[in-house]
């Protein structure tokens, strides 16, 4: 293979790959970040991203996500309106009937009997939203008589939410 036909090669595979993003010169700090009263007054995800992008260049969709989402000043999840539901912007399984939990906490019982029963054990619910899906699966958890050594773990990012799931599951596991 000669020296053109290399390049030739090596240039076709380029427009393939990654290419760097040019990133921008930084401007002066006092444009990157106001005065810290002005930034408690004034803040918005809008701005951080615009100082972020300013100073690093472009995000990842992964980093935009996660902070659209989990922000706590103004985070989709993180807010006190109720995103669930009928009366929200979604509607998951678990909303629309207790079918769906029951149905985990069959799988999950034939899982845990598959394994021998073992004690202690945990359900983990990652993202459990108001705390409906474990609700149920509680409920079928107490009525088979297993929940005997089992705890209970909820990953949520939302303070809010958190406390919905308490005042949920707390409440129904007294009936």
């Amino acid at each position: 293979m000669n020296l053109r036909a290399s390049r030739v090669i090596f240039n076709q595979i380029r427009c393939y790959c990654y290419k760097p993003v040019r990133r921008v010169s930084l401007p002066p700090a006092s444009k990157l970040a106001p005065k810290a009263s002005a930034c408690v007054d004034n803040f918005s995800l809008k701005n951080e991203f615009k100082s972020r992008i300013l100073a690093t260049g472009p995000i990842p969709v992964a980093a935009y996500m996660k902070q659209v989402l989990t922000n706590p000043a103004g985070g989709y999840y993180m807010n006190e309106a109720d995103v669930f539901g009928s009366k929200g912007d979604f509607v998951t399984s678990p909303e629309i009937g207790q079918i769906f939990g029951e149905l985990v906490a069959a799988w999950c019982l034939n899982e845990w009997t598959k394994f021998g029963r073992p004690a202690p054990y945990q359900l983990i619910e990652l993202g459990p939203g108001k705390g409906t899906m474990m609700r149920d699966v509680l409920r079928v958890f107490r009525r088979l008589g297993a929940s005997d050594g089992m705890s209970v773990h909820l990953v949520e990012m939302s303070e809010h939410l958190s406390e919905v799931q308490a005042e949920l599951l707390c409440r129904s596991s007294e009936e």
